[in-house]
This record gives structure tokens, sequence and C-alpha cells, in this order.
């Protein structure tokens, strides 16, 4: 209910804001190689790349990785039982997506009604290249790794496809949220809440016996960092306007200019 609550306000103040851009309006469809390495180093230095990675890493040690897995499976201590853990991996997903696509029409639009539209049809073009990006990989790889899931002999493991989905979702929705007029720590709040249905969603996968827990993490990890290198690729990442101020006193102007989150 918070993130919903911080989405309307997002979108009131959006609607009376046209001092920034149409969202997508900047798109490039031939991203320069500069703009590509910026994007590259800024998706692979995301926490919600690295971290999950780092986990994943972590959980090679000794039998880590089956040792929590079990534990999750055993105990359940979110969800409770086996098939409720795995209607909810589902059920918060679908939220992602609902969720990404109203933090999108929320963006700043444009009094030129095509502006806007053209903006809005560019941006969910590379946001549906991202989707398919992602899924691609996700399932090259596990065709690659052949891991069989936990309770189970299908050979379909590694890494986790919902994960990845949602973590796509929550990464563009991350980036939405950047895009609108708000004060930093509404954004902060918003934000927070796409990513707890990624973490969310991946424990819930666990404690379903379908994936091990690296198995989510690394779903995670390439989710979060095929849409930002796509959407900071092909769209740009302006998290804020920037605004310039002039003072003036008796032997000195000074201009300064800040960019505002």
């Amino acid at each position: 209910m918070l993130v919903l609550g911080g989405l309307v306000t997002a979108g009131l103040l959006t609607m009376g804001c046209r001092t920034r851009p149409a969202y997508g309006m900047s798109a490039d469809l031939l991203p320069s190689v500069d703009r590509l390495r910026r994007a590259f180093v800024a998706a692979a230095t995301d926490t919600q790349t690295w971290a999950p990675l780092a986990g994943a890493a972590l959980l090679q040690v000794g039998d880590l990785d089956e040792t929590v897995s079990k534990w999750g499976r055993d105990e359940r201590p979110i969800f409770g039982r086996r098939a409720v853990a795995e209607d909810a991996s589902d059920a918060i997903r679908n939220v992602a997506l609902v969720g990404v696509a109203t933090t999108h029409l929320l963006t700043p639009s444009s009094d030129n009604l095509w502006h806007g539209v053209r903006g809005k049809a560019q941006s969910t073009a590379i946001g549906v290249l991202a989707i398919r990006a992602q899924s691609t990989l996700v399932t090259e790889l596990k065709d690659a790794f052949g891991r069989k899931r936990p309770l189970s002999d299908v050979r379909d493991s590694f890494p986790s496809s919902h994960a990845a989905w949602t973590a796509t979702f929550g990464a563009y929705a991350r980036r939405h949220v950047d895009a609108m007029p708000l004060p930093a720590i509404e954004k902060q709040i918003i934000s927070g809440g796409f990513t707890a249905t990624t973490g969310l969603v991946s424990w819930a996968r666990v404690e379903a016996g379908r994936h091990y827990a690296s198995d989510v993490l690394v779903g995670w990890a390439i989710g979060n960092f095929i849409a930002l290198f796509v959407h900071d690729a092909f769209i740009g990442h302006t998290p804020g306007a920037p605004r310039v101020s002039v003072t003036a006193g008796p032997r000195a102007v000074g201009v300064g200019v800040t960019i505002q989150r």
C-alpha cells in the first residue's frame, strides 16, 4: 500500500510538472560506444547486480547452497507451505509487472500530445527489447548448465526465470521513478518496494522447492543488469533536471549548477 500511495503521489506531481522533456523522447536507437560503455559500467556496478552475484559465489563454499536451500524448503519461514510459496511467486511477479507498467505511465509527459505518445512508445519498445534479451539469455543458460531442480529431475533450475523477470521489472521501475519529480526519500521508498518484490519472489522460489538459493540470486543479477544496461544505453539515465542558480553580490556574481535527484 505504501508503494501504491507513493505512485499516486508521483502521478499527481508528474501531471502538474512540465519542466522536463517527455520520458523516452531522448531515446537513441544507435547509441555511441561511449554511451554503451557508461551504461555497461552503471549496470555492472549497481548493487542489485554485483551483490546477488557475490552472494551466489559465497554459496558455492562447501555445501552452503544446498544447506541454505534445504533449510528454506523445510522450514518455510515466510510462506508456510510450498504451494503457497509457489502461488506467491507468480502473484508477486505479476504485481511487479503491474508496477512497472504504472510507473511507466506516470513518467513525465508533455503538453504536446505527439511528443508524449512518441516518448511512451519508444520507451515501451526498448523495454520489450530488455525483456526479450533477458528471457533469451536465461533460457540459453538453463540449457547450457542443465542443473536439476531440488525436488525433480527437470534440468532447468539455473538460473531462476522468476527472479530474472521480477528483477527486470523492478530495475525498469526504479529508472521510471528516477525520472519523476519526487523528493529523494519518496524515490527511495518506492524503489525499495520494487526491490522487496524481487526479494520475495526469489525466496518464494526457494521455499517452493523450485530453485536453489544461488539460482535465484544469479537470476536476480541477470535481470537487473540487462534492464539497466538496455535502459541507460538506449533511453539514458537522467535522475534529475539541472538547475542553474545565479547569485549577485556587491563585487561578484556567482553561477551554480545542481543536479536534483
